[in-house]
């Protein structure tokens, strides 16, 4: 019920104030969610503990940021997904355009070792469940997709089977072997590894019904499937697409769960978005939280398709999201934005906030006091001065294009270097 009443957090933020750069993509760890790590838009890497706050003034906070990698010293290009090491925070990954994948010592922030692809990495994953393989899934610009084993430093085998090229990567959150990956093509399609015939069944995005036969899906769609989420029980996953809708799918059969979540969600960047699934440990009804290029974060009710919370405070599309649940608490992300922290609102309010639910079957927090808070923040950052000539050069030309938000993947960093 805490997630309903999500809102801004006016008392603390990830960072300073005056931080330049967005994110492509953040991570919360599984063994200790306490740990958020961040990619930055200017190549870096940083790492939070979200309970290490420091006092900064009018009774605000700042999580310190506990760790960073370097712009330069982590990727030479930008980075397209990070994810923490599923059994503990002593090593992370992360991948690249500069078609690398890296694996961290989070101790020493140094590369234990890397994998090198011949292609650019758009997307990354390894499996929350795996306890008899480390394999690494990647996305890249061709139409395979291709797995790493950490065990042995090499490149395993290729899943063959998407006629455009992967756009997202989710291992199930329940068994070692099943990966569903979502692309170009407008197909998701769901895999077991260890079959010849790897792939199990595969649906076009847009219909909204299957599965289609996979001898029959090789027809380019029209829309990029480019997220991906499980429950965490790993019997539904949800998937978003260019088509502008949300749906969700039984893992065991492909069939369409023949849930609505309505016109309110709004996707066009070629990059890949991280939605997130509540825990159904943590929620009596779970709930979906997207990202959206309308600059919202959109949390509906997986079952119904109800949407029960608009947050409105980001300034530009926003690319990531991530449910911290043991405190029940919200991280948004943005290239144009420095991270957002989302908190549950005053026991107090609960009861006015079921009423407006039970009234409208919606409850949207779209305060002006937010979308000026940011505002204030991101002026802040504007007005701060720069660090050199050509990080001033660049933040300007950030700030110039920033309703392009980049929709496409390149190698032009968008930071200040």
């Amino acid at each position: 019920m805490r997630l309903r009443l999500l809102r801004l957090s006016h008392t603390t933020t990830i960072g300073t104030l005056t931080a330049r750069t967005g994110c492509g993509w953040i991570d919360l760890a599984r063994s200790d969610p306490r740990f958020l790590l961040a990619a930055r838009t200017d190549r870096s890497i940083s790492v939070y503990d979200l309970d290490d706050q420091s006092e900064l003034f009018n009774n605000m906070r700042s999580v310190r940021r506990a760790a960073v990698i370097s712009s330069g010293l982590a990727h030479a290009a930008r980075i397209s997904a990070v994810q923490w090491f599923p059994g503990d925070t002593g090593l992370f990954v992360s991948a690249s355009l500069d078609r690398t994948v890296k694996v961290w010592d989070s101790a020493t922030l140094q590369a234990a070792f890397m994998f090198r692809l011949e292609e650019q990495v758009l997307a990354m994953h390894m499996s929350p469940a795996a306890s008899s393989h480390a394999l690494i899934a990647t996305a890249t610009e061709s139409p395979q997709i291709r797995l790493c084993d950490m065990k042995s430093g090499a490149l395993t085998h290729s899943l063959a089977g998407h006629a455009g090229h992967p756009a997202a990567l989710q291992w199930s959150p329940a068994h070692d072997f099943l990966l569903a990956s979502g692309g170009a093509d407008g197909f998701v399609r769901f895999w077991d590894i260890r079959k010849a015939n790897a792939c199990i069944w595969a649906v076009q995005h847009a219909r909204g019904s299957g599965p289609a036969p996979a001898s029959q899906s090789r027809t380019f769609g029209k829309y990029m499937v480019n997220g991906l989420a499980f429950t965490s029980d790993g019997l539904q996953i949800a998937s978003m697409a260019h088509d502008e809708r949300l749906q969700l799918w039984n893992v065991q059969s492909g069939d369409n769960a023949g849930v609505s979540f309505g016109p309110h969600f709004r996707n066009r960047t070629g990059m890949t978005m991280r939605m997130d699934i509540t825990p159904g440990e943590t929620v009596q009804r779970p709930l979906l939280v997207c990202p959206s290029d309308a600059r919202h974060v959109l949390v509906f009710d997986l079952w119904t398709g109800d949407l029960v919370r608009r947050l409105s405070a980001h300034l530009g599309r926003v690319a990531c999201v991530a449910v911290r649940p043991d405190t029940q608490a919200l991280v948004s992300a943005g290239p144009d934005d420095p991270l957002v922290l989302w908190e549950p609102g005053p026991a107090a309010s609960a009861a006015a906030e079921a009423g407006a639910v039970a009234a409208t079957g919606t409850t949207t927090w779209r305060a002006d006091a937010d979308s000026d808070f940011m505002r204030h923040q991101h002026q802040q950052r504007l007005a701060a001065p720069a660090r050199t000539p050509a990080g001033a050069a660049a933040m300007a030309a950030d700030t110039a294009g920033a309703d392009a938000d980049a929709d496409a993947w390149s190698d032009d960093d968008g930071g200040d270097g």
